[in-house]
């Protein structure tokens, strides 16, 4: 085995077994140890200027007034809204009438029936 071992090392460019390691992770060697005067050295600072202008208040927030309604309750205030007559009331035996009407328009003009209980026809 010895004169094979040999015998390779000096005929051959393959080399086994001569590789250091090197015993840290990828993470350890991405990171930089920075002394505090290197870190200081590098500190960006801003023109007076352009500071004061950053500082300024280019937006106010909070004064909006605050609206506390879902989608669904506009919608229904929405339809709320059209349903109510000129003085604030709903006409219900206007809105009977007319779903009465319709009701009996799908009747004769469709195969589905909408609501059969005699008290809402």
């Amino acid at each position: 085995m010895h004169e094979k071992k040999m015998h390779l090392k000096f005929h051959t460019n393959i080399d086994f077994g001569n590789d250091t390691h090197d015993w840290s992770t990828d993470h350890r060697r991405g990171f930089v140890n920075y002394t505090p005067a290197q870190m200081e050295s590098v500190r960006g600072s801003l023109a007076q200027e352009v500071k004061a202008d950053l500082r300024k208040c280019h937006f106010e927030f909070g004064h909006d007034e605050a609206s506390y309604v879902t989608d669904a309750q506009a919608t229904y205030w929405k339809v709320g809204k059209e349903i109510m007559s000129g003085d604030g009331r709903r006409d219900i035996a206007k809105e009977k009438k007319d779903m009465h009407e319709k009701k009996m328009h799908l009747k004769f003009h469709t195969n589905i029936d909408f609501g059969n209980d005699p008290d809402y026809m």
